[in-house]
């Protein structure tokens, strides 16, 4: 898209105002890229109004506005905006419990990243490569080599242990 080829502040900036004018101004899809646009250069204040201002949300813009805060390193806001997610009833995706497990890494709770893993078996979300680095990452921070290799397994049967990073 136009947003991601934008290469600094002042391009997508001008891009964003000329949507401003556009039939594009309420649109989902339109909305979520320049919050994703303004989390590249690190203007979550404008992504979080941007956020705010939508009349619509889905899992994508909430994921989007999430990342902005954990990007950041506020992860305590990040934690909020999920809370807030849970209470609007759209569902958590993949994206979503891998962001939350990132933010859990990222302030060195390895155990609650862990437990987020173990929550996405719960709920029967399909962890995907992003999810077993995460899982990964926490056994190692703690030595917790049981499920260490419990993940390999499962990395092993899912043919994650294929992808460079697992």
């Amino acid at each position: 898209s136009v947003l991601k080829a934008c290469g600094d502040f002042a391009s997508g900036r001008a891009v964003h105002g000329s949507i401003e004018v556009s039939i594009h101004r309420g649109s989902l899809y339109v909305c979520n890229a320049l919050i994703s646009m303004y989390n590249r250069f690190g203007r979550v204040d404008i992504a979080r109004k941007l956020f705010e201002r939508m009349s619509e949300r889905d899992a994508v813009s909430w994921n989007a506005v999430i990342d902005c805060y954990a990007s950041q390193g506020k992860w305590e806001e990040a934690l909020k905006i999920i809370h807030r997610m849970e209470l609007s009833g759209v569902e958590m995706t993949v994206v979503t419990w891998n962001t939350i497990g990132k933010v859990f890494l990222q302030r060195g709770d390895y155990v609650e990243a862990l437990n987020i893993v173990a929550k996405m078996r719960n709920c029967n979300v399909s962890l995907d490569p992003v999810a077993m680095v995460n899982g990964l990452k926490a056994c190692s921070h703690i030595g917790a080599l049981q499920w260490g290799k419990e993940f390999h397994c499962l990395a092993i049967r899912s043919c994650c242990a294929r992808i460079d990073n697992v």
